[in-house]
């Protein structure tokens, strides 16, 4: 009923679902081949993970596809709302501070601003937290087939995303040899959805010689280390051979911008989906063959400057923490009609709770409750891990398995994310904010019950 009436009070206040991306952003193939060659191009996507694009080809076969976005990202939202409570009352905490810490989340202007926007950081949001129930379960039951759901949803995680690797899958799967306690059964659990991650990562380093769910790591890490040279360096090594030619652009230029002879490089196939440097949309195809070696030679020169400049890579990384530790609905791929639509509310919101500062006016703002909040749910959630702490005591062994699990998603989303990539972090750091908000409620419970303990003691 709550969620309900919140979504039609933001639908009134001028909210709508921002389906624009489909035809501009450069994680979509072009929709034209989504619903006339959907598995020649997912086979021959190179930059993704191939799952979110199946889930928007499907969509767009139907015919009503702005129908099925609307209806699977509700639901995604839905389920962020009602799997955070479960998974705080798994924890322990009280119902009541479990469904105001929900509630609070799911009726906040930053998660509805998600919910109508046509990306898979919602939809990977809800299932880490499913993947966290599961695992839950899993160790309760001491069920194979849990286990095997466990991989499973962690499998969809990788095969969307392509932050989540191979090796955090497997990290995944080591817990939950540790909840049972034998490693040969979790293996098993857990091989199918490993083997089927392998196999993506196979065929891309087969058909592209990159074993890895995207050829783009070079593109994102220029924007840590390349794009920050200064510009009459940066010409000078291209000079002298030092650095490449592509280090001159910024990452995810046009074709324009770099050496033609890139584009003239035969494609490891003649499909559409890598030899268009255009989507019939008029954007640009970042998934054409030629993106392949432009992001290589990226990379490169990546490693020069981290090898040769650390110092400037490390302020680069600083700056990726500090627009990780940004109100998530600071961004403004979010839609300029939904953001004007939810700035009051927005506003309201990261004064009062992420403690914005300055509150009005011009400039970028910090979000000191969130600077300082963050960090200490994090801490009293590895402590909670340990059972050390007021909110890790009251913890029975699977529960404090589950809590660390989700200290290692939120751990490995910042530190994977701030070392590799500048620019979106803080859209990274929303992914995981749903186990921080259950974190929170467990050190709020573990407070109130140390409160209560001194009381009455």
């Amino acid at each position: 009923m709550v969620f309900a009436l919140s979504r039609a009070l933001y639908f009134r206040a001028g909210v709508r679902f921002n389906d624009g991306p489909l035809g501009v952003y450069w994680q979509y193939l072009d929709p034209f081949l989504l619903r006339r060659r959907l598995a020649e191009s997912l086979f021959y996507l190179h930059g993704q993970p191939p799952l979110f694009n199946l889930y928007l080809g499907a969509a767009l076969k139907t015919g009503r596809e702005r129908a099925v976005f609307i209806a699977t990202f509700l639901a995604c939202g839905l389920a962020v709302y009602a799997a955070s409570f479960a998974l705080m009352r798994r924890l322990a905490v009280s119902a009541p501070v479990a469904f105001l810490l929900a509630t609070w989340m799911a009726t906040s202007p930053g998660l509805v601003a998600y919910e109508n926007w046509l990306f898979y950081s919602l939809p990977v949001a809800a299932l880490l937290l499913a993947a966290t129930l599961m695992l839950e379960r899993a160790a309760r039951t001491g069920a194979t087939r849990d286990g095997v759901g466990f991989a499973a949803i962690l499998l969809v995680v990788c095969g969307a995303r392509s932050l989540y690797h191979l090796l955090y899958l497997v990290a995944a799967v080591g817990l939950l040899a540790r909840a049972w306690r034998q490693p040969r059964r979790a293996m098993a659990a857990g091989a199918l959805s490993v083997l089927l991650l392998a196999g993506l990562y196979a065929k891309n380093a087969a058909v592209f010689g990159h074993f890895a769910a995207t050829t783009w790591t070079g593109m994102n890490l220029a924007r840590l280390t390349t794009e920050a040279l200064d510009p009459a360096e940066a010409r000078s090594l291209v000079g002298d051979g030092t650095l490449h030619a592509v280090s001159l652009a910024p990452a995810f230029s046009r074709p324009p911008a770099y050496p033609r002879t890139y584009f003239e490089a035969p494609p490891p196939a003649p499909a559409r989906a890598l030899t268009w440097e255009e989507k019939t949309t008029g954007a640009v195809n970042f998934n054409h063959a030629a993106y392949v070696a432009i992001s290589e030679d990226y990379l490169r020169d990546a490693r020069w400057v981290v090898l040769r400049r650390p110092g400037l890579y490390l302020r680069r990384v600083a700056e990726a923490w500090g627009v990780y530790l940004r109100a998530t609905s600071d961004l403004r791929f979010l839609g300029i009609a939904n953001i004007a639509a939810l700035r009051r509310p927005t506003r309201v919101y990261e004064v009062v709770f992420f403690g914005r500062w300055p509150w009005r006016g011009e400039g970028a703002p910090r979000y000191w409750g969130l600077v300082l909040g963050l960090p200490l749910v994090f801490l009293g959630g590895v402590a909670a891990a340990s059972g050390r702490g007021w909110a890790g005591r009251g913890l029975d062994r699977t529960q404090r398995l589950v809590v660390a699990f989700m200290c290692f998603n939120i751990a490995f989303v910042a530190l994977v994310g701030n070392l590799l990539e500048l620019g979106e972090n803080n859209r990274f750091r929303f992914e995981t904010d749903p186990l921080s908000l259950c974190l929170l409620g467990l050190v709020i419970e573990g407070g109130m019950t140390r409160r209560r303990r001194g009381t009455t003691g």
